[in-house]
């Protein structure tokens, strides 16, 4: 109950134009009423700040912290890295964040970003992946 008083709060100040004050206050209510994360806390308010995305609902801190963590996982494989559907650009951001921390010379090069800009069609046939 209290977390969504907390989500109703941090939305309303979002709309307002109010990104500063949601941040602060998500921060304020999370650690009310959510685990912490260390100090990937500051990172997610710094990209939800730059990317003027609104930090609530409370599930997406904890998809952003699973995504990092499997991204830190492939740190061993040669490869590039990329997001396929970016909207506002705040997975991007952790992401790259994210890079940066395990390489200081991290620019973007090897970061690939692909986005429809309309979303995307409902699936169609060719795909499916055939049962068997």
């Amino acid at each position: 109950m209290l977390a969504t008083v907390y989500n109703n709060a941090v939305i309303a100040l979002h709309d307002l134009g109010k990104a500063d004050e949601a941040v602060d206050a998500f921060l304020e209510a999370s650690a009310v009423t959510d685990r912490s994360y260390g100090t990937f806390d500051a990172a997610y308010a710094s990209a939800v700040r730059r990317t003027l995305t609104c930090p609530v609902p409370f599930a997406r801190r904890h998809r952003l912290h699973r995504l990092i963590e499997l991204l830190r996982t492939t740190a061993p494989v040669a490869g590039d890295v990329a997001e396929c559907g970016c909207y506002r650009g705040l997975s991007s951001y952790m992401i790259c964040s994210a890079l940066r921390e395990e390489r200081s010379s991290f620019d973007g090069d090897g970061f690939h970003l692909f986005d429809s800009l309309q979303g995307l069609s409902e699936p169609a046939a060719e795909d499916r992946i055939p049962a068997g």
